[in-house]
């Protein structure tokens, strides 16, 4: 019977759920549901049950009651959040397989992904319109990597997982003038950044003939008023990168790209 109903929900789930992670039909293609990066189902997983883990009390104290579907066998590359019912109120998210499988993506990346989606439902104004209990995706972007994202990475070594990175230079630059007297906070600041950078390039490769991103060339669109829709590439990349700094209102506003104040 559970599964029964898992398939029917997945069979209709474009109906039921209104908040993507990106607009997204595309697959990653993989033999048996194996990845074609590092990740496994285990870590796939894990990870989320560690951001429902720290975040689930904060929908208790919304009334509200956390559902979560892991479809690791699927090669759908996406993620969705969705909210029904009342007293208490279901604040649903699901995950999709082949977003994590994603060659370019990371297990941080990951993590970011799950809180993006756990940022619609917490993330708080810009909210959009016509689904008033979401964050609009720039804000559920911005949430995830400055409140999420550093919460669960925030007692990690972070200074000796770094080590291990690849880091672009532009990003250490800027992480080391927001945090230059706090060795702890930079290496956060610089670990979120690259699961950002990670991520926004893993949703670029899906755009045919998409134009390099890049950390050395923000976004110079300004919008007139909030953007609800999924920002480009290049302007969530800005968002990833600002939001690693979020503590420092020098560096960490929301990019005028997507954001209207």
């Amino acid at each position: 019977m559970k599964f029964l109903l898992l398939l029917l929900f997945l069979i209709n789930f474009n109906s039921v759920f209104s908040c993507e992670f990106e607009n997204l039909n595309k697959k990653i293609p993989s033999l048996l549901g194996l990845a074609n990066n590092n990740m496994t189902e285990s870590i796939f997983n894990t990870i989320i049950q560690k951001v429902s883990d720290v975040f689930e009390p904060q929908i208790k104290e919304r009334n509200g009651k956390l559902y979560v579907i892991k479809v690791w066998k699927n090669n759908k590359a996406n993620a969705l959040a969705q909210q029904y019912g009342s007293n208490p109120t279901t604040f649903q998210v699901l995950f999709f397989g082949g977003i994590a499988r994603h060659p370019m993506m990371t297990n941080d990346a990951f993590a970011l992904v799950v809180c993006h989606e756990f940022g619609h439902h917490l993330g708080g104004a810009p909210k959009r319109t016509s689904r008033s209990w979401s964050s609009v995706e720039g804000q559920a972007d911005y949430w995830g990597s400055s409140k999420c994202l550093r919460n669960i990475f925030q007692n990690d070594d972070n200074i000796k997982i770094i080590s291990n990175m690849n880091i672009d230079s532009e990003v250490l630059s800027k992480c080391s003038l927001a945090f230059s007297s706090n060795a702890m906070e930079k290496a956060l600041c610089v670990r979120v950044a690259i699961a950002g950078i990670s991520v926004a390039k893993t949703l670029n490769s899906f755009i045919k003939n998409a134009k390099d991103i890049s950390v050395m060339t923000p976004s110079k669109n300004v919008v007139s008023s909030t953007n609800q829709s999924h920002p480009s590439s290049q302007c969530r990349l800005d968002t990833y990168i600002n939001s690693s700094m979020c503590d420092i209102d020098e560096f960490g506003y929301r990019p005028s790209c997507w954001f209207f104040n």
